[in-house]
């Protein structure tokens, strides 16, 4: 696909005023034609014995005024001034003549008045068509001016034929002939698509030869064709047609926000809508940060799916730069990346704490990064130049981790934040490391497994987001009696001398448990709690005793516990074996 060239060529205009010279050149062999020759002899040497594509907006101005008062254009001069003026603004005019629903049917009557000399009516036709090409009645035109416009266009259909002449004939005659499209209901459409599959050629002759110039409302619309058609093909061809399409509304302002709405719009459609690089950093440059709230006006234009899709692109860039730029072991530093990636569509804000060296680099890299972080940044304080800090909110907590090596991730819940999430923040225990953390991990691998195994674990039980690793089996006791006929799953008992394990509690001894447990799988039980907000936590493995901590010993959920054998523990919550 290639858009046409949208800049007027000097030979285009050069071939227009030749032509409008043309025009004013009456033939001397047509003694009936003396009449017409006085006017245009009159107009060749007002315009300085020169054609023009357009008559200066004063004299077209004093013509419309002289219609307005008599109701007629008694010179051919008068009516080609007011052909080319009258859809420009003028006195009371805000809108032009071609916003009077009165005297416009009978402007376009008095033009009518020369039908029957193809040469003087092509005067006019010509400046009918320039306004025509000109005037965009699709922004703010007032109803009576998009009704006359529809007029105009008719109009200019119907005497398309009466221009034509015998023997000599300007090229843009023949050219606006040859595409009769132009004065069709969608000329965009049908040029947008010709451009779309490959065929540029015939619009390119349009502006060549027709008075559609940069500010045509028909380049507008011919862009706007050519991303209806790419948005209507298959989902291969579009996306091959997507840096064409980005290159095309980047040059066009007027184009940028709608075409960028319709490519994300159908982009989301696509089966298995990938990362797609050029498409993210062009909305990003666009219209902001997409999770940000001062850029929700402007997000506004697209589906909450698509908008949440270049969010999920954006984080994982972001993520991306922090571990493999800002952080000490750069691209080596694979583990904490692929680690956080997975939780990328759990985390809803994410800020980026600077030390003085990313602050401050004047490589293209850090440029970039820091540009794509605006509206995300903080000042790292009291840490070392080349440190930083990586923030991720995820529900209701806020995870802190550091770019150099030797420092630990922390969980602060975002109730009790010791710090803000703007300005300046310490990268000590004054905040992003203050003790009021709910958790504080150590990226070390231990003989118990990996840090990963362990930073997940704590995901699931503290944060509520993932899945902790399953634990061990534990074997179940084998019933002998009764019920084993029966076909039931006893739970297994304990003896007195197991104790339950909680950070700063010992569960008092028990006696030991002669009768069964009722059974509760765990995919129960996780399920049960995520649902009703519950924290829980297993140290069977330990020795110790399933937890769900609420302080409610009564209701729906003290009832559902205590079917499935927890019992209540005042001010901690509900145990079990």
């Amino acid at each position: 696909m290639c858009p046409p060239g949208l800049t007027d060529s000097p030979l285009a205009t050069l071939r227009a005023a030749l032509d409008l010279a043309m025009e004013f050149r009456a033939p001397q062999f047509e003694t009936e034609l003396t009449s017409l020759d006085r006017e245009t002899s009159k107009l060749r040497g007002w315009l300085g014995g020169h054609g023009v594509a357009k008559p200066p907006q004063d004299a077209s101005r004093a013509a419309l005024r002289d219609f307005v008062r008599d109701r007629d254009l008694p010179t051919l001069k008068h009516a080609t001034l007011a052909s080319f003026g009258c859809t420009d603004p003028f006195d009371q005019m805000r809108h032009g003549l071609i916003a009077d629903e009165e005297l416009f049917p009978v402007f376009l009557d008095r033009v009518d008045d020369y039908r029957e000399n193809p040469r003087a009516l092509r005067l006019c036709y010509r400046g009918l068509l320039h306004a025509y090409f000109q005037y965009d009645v699709e922004r703010g035109a007032p109803p009576p001016a998009r009704d006359n416009w529809g007029r105009l266009r008719a109009y200019l259909g119907g005497r398309m034929s009466y221009i034509a002449t015998p023997g000599f004939q300007p090229s843009w005659v023949g050219t606006l002939q040859g595409n009769t499209e132009v004065l069709g209901a969608d000329p965009g459409a049908f040029y947008g698509s010709e451009i779309f599959q490959g065929r540029p050629e015939r619009f390119e002759v349009v502006r060549a030869e027709l008075p559609v110039t940069e500010a045509s409302w028909l380049v507008w619309r011919v862009i706007v064709g050519q991303i209806d058609a790419a948005t209507e093909a298959p989902d291969a061809e579009f996306r091959a047609a997507i840096p064409d399409l980005i290159r095309l509304v980047e040059k066009h302002s007027l184009a940028k926000n709608f075409g960028l709405a319709r490519l994300l719009t159908r982009y989301r459609r696509c089966v298995g809508p990938t990362l797609h690089e050029r498409l993210r950093d062009f909305a990003v440059e666009t219209w902001g940060n997409p999770w940000l709230a001062l850029n929700e006006a402007k997000w506004s234009v697209v589906s909450p799916d698509a908008r949440m899709m270049v969010a999920e692109w954006l984080k994982l860039a972001l993520m991306q730069k922090f571990f493999g730029l800002l952080a000490e072991d750069g691209l080596n530093d694979t583990r904490r990346l692929k680690f956080w990636k997975t939780y990328h569509q759990s985390i809803h804000a994410m800020y980026f704490a600077l030390g003085e060296t990313a602050r401050r680099h004047p490589g293209p890299d850090f440029r970039e990064v820091r540009k794509q972080m605006e509206g995300l940044q903080l000042t790292l304080t009291h840490s070392t130049s080349k440190n930083n800090a990586f923030i991720m909110c995820i529900g209701e907590h806020v995870i802190v981790e550091f770019g150099e090596k030797g420092n630990a991730c922390f969980i602060f819940h975002k109730d009790r934040l010791p710090f803000a999430l703007e300005g300046e923040v310490a990268g000590n225990s004054v905040a992003l490391k203050h003790p009021r953390h709910v958790e504080r991990l150590l990226h070390i691998d231990s003989g118990m497994g990996k840090w990963e195994d362990k930073f997940r674990t704590t995901l699931a039980n503290v944060v509520r987001v993932g899945k902790p690793l399953a634990p061990p089996q534990t074997p179940r006791a084998v019933n002998t009696g009764p019920a084993a006929n029966r076909g039931e799953v006893i739970s297994p008992t304990r003896t007195a001398s197991q104790k339950s394990e909680l950070p700063g509690m010992r569960e008092p001894q028990r006696p030991y448990m002669t009768q069964p447990m009722p059974t509760v799988t765990m995919e129960e039980l996780k399920e049960f709690c995520t649902s009703n907000r519950l924290r829980w936590a297993d140290f069977r493995p330990k020795g110790g005793n399933l937890w769900v901590y609420t302080k409610q010993p009564a209701g729906a959920v003290a009832e559902r516990l205590k079917g499935w054998g927890f019992r209540f523990k005042n001010t901690i919550g509900w145990w079990r074996q």
